[in-house]
């Protein structure tokens, strides 16, 4: 059964890298101007330090990609988090829904070393949603920040 599942999802997988490849560079283009971002991480993105060596290795990057938000505030950024609607919180990356990892999250744990990343890092996956939807959701919830 687990092998005729991954032959049916080799079958779109081409499709669907290429929607979520395209989607999230739609969200970086908005994403990039915005006053409540600090620094995009996307190797693809012309701040990368090594844009040129992605350009010679990779033919697109899919929808993973990082952003530090500005804000002076751990409780305006939990805040942003628990605004989204259409993001789900989780780690499993290559699905149809889009996901955050929030390193806010994992700061303050008792008994574990803070994560080298700011607590206003976070880390998205750009699933097949339309992504002017995925953005009305993000322009929203920075509104918080």
């Amino acid at each position: 059964h687990d092998a005729a599942l991954v032959i049916r999802g080799l079958r779109t997988l081409p499709l669907r890298l290429q929607r979520s490849d395209e989607s999230a560079k739609y969200l970086i283009s908005r994403l990039e101007n915005h006053p409540k971002v600090e620094r995009i991480w996307y190797p693809f993105h012309s701040s990368f330090p090594q844009l040129e060596l992605a350009k010679r290795q990779m033919r697109g990057c899919g929808g993973l990609f990082s952003v530090q938000f500005k804000t002076d505030s751990k409780e305006k950024m939990e805040a942003f988090v628990h605004k989204l609607e259409r993001f789900l919180m989780a780690v499993s990356w290559g699905g149809h829904e889009s996901l955050i990892i929030p390193t806010i999250g994992f700061y303050g744990i008792p008994g574990r070393q803070n994560p080298p990343m700011p607590w206003t890092f976070v880390r998205f996956y750009i699933g097949l949603e339309d992504p002017e939807w995925l953005w009305e959701d993000l322009e929203r919830a920075m509104g918080e920040l």
